[in-house]
């Protein structure tokens, strides 16, 4: 194994753990897409049973709530998608790497007490 092999496949496994903080990041931005369009759902539902006021500025913050979710759902999720595709292309690259080196198998010797 040369050291060029070692510093590709070492520049290869970055890029995959940056791409793993970007998805664990999209997971936390879908659960605040979630709050939006249930805060959103919950306010219009409240709104509408005269539990709140019916004011225009709770009605359309709750309208704007859910749209803001939704859009943000979509957009993470494209994201998330798009990050889960190059890890995978990244993976294969690696894999690659690592299967032409030719590696020689060690086998385990007995141990000796």
């Amino acid at each position: 194994m040369t050291e060029a092999d070692r510093d590709a496949i070492a520049v290869l496994e970055a890029r995959i753990e940056h791409l793993a903080g970007t998805i664990e990041r999209c997971a936390k931005i879908a659960t605040g897409a979630r709050v939006l369009i249930w805060g959103g759902v919950a306010l219009l539902a409240l709104t509408l049973l005269a539990v709140l006021p019916m004011t225009a500025t709770l009605f359309f913050g709750a309208i704007t709530a859910v749209i803001a979710g939704v859009v943000l759902a979509g957009s993470n999720r494209a994201t998330r998608d798009q990050a889960q595709a190059q890890i995978d292309a990244l993976n294969d690259e690696r894999d690659a790497l690592i299967d032409a080196l030719a590696l020689r198998r060690v086998e385990q010797r007995p141990t000796l007490h």
